[in-house]
């Protein structure tokens, strides 16, 4: 049986660097906190998924990897240029959602839980905003307050897309801010 995961992409390869058979990467914001974690990367070669086991991931001056069994710049060459993708099973449900298809508009009035309070509602998502470094959900509550909620995967304990329901794990007096 052939082990065929669903696979998320989570950034590309680039150039080889050096002499051992590295590879520069870039990896998408939305995954920058998880990649290093990852046991395994894929890259589709011959439009087939081929796991990658990661020896190492190194942040001189560029962020490059180290595949086992990827002994010179020649063998590493075959890699580069290529989406770089992640099994499913192996990221944070948050990182996988906010990367997924969903548009900003797609977030809008999801039902919004606080898990900490006994999965009491909050509000309904009015709109998502990106700012430098964070994604924040506007969420107004049912009394017409306004909270900016930031998008993190430490807040999101699950997202169902299903039921347009998010529930987070908010740090406490969170909401005793308003807009």
């Amino acid at each position: 049986m052939l082990f065929n995961p669903e696979l998320i992409e989570i950034g590309h390869t680039k150039k080889t660097y050096g002499i051992s058979g590295a590879v520069r990467l870039t990896i998408f914001d939305d995954f920058l906190d998880v990649y290093a974690d990852l046991p395994f990367v894929f890259i589709k070669i011959d439009g087939l998924p081929v796991p990658w086991k990661v020896e190492h991931y190194t942040e001189e001056r560029n962020l490059c990897v180290k595949f086992k069994d990827i002994e010179t710049p020649e063998e590493a060459q075959l890699l580069t240029g290529q989406p770089l993708y992640a099994a499913k099973q192996d990221l944070p449900s948050a990182a996988i959602a906010i990367q997924s298809d969903q548009t900003k508009e797609d977030w809008t009035h999801f039902s919004v839980f606080d898990a900490a309070d006994q999965n009491v509602k909050i509000g309904i998502i009015k709109e998502i905003q990106e700012f430098p470094h964070q994604i924040m959900a506007l969420v107004e509550q049912s009394d017409g307050t306004e909270h900016y909620i930031p998008m993190v995967e430490e807040y999101i304990v699950d997202i169902n897309v299903e039921e347009k329901k998010i529930t987070f794990n908010l740090p406490e007096g969170l909401l005793d801010l308003s807009l």
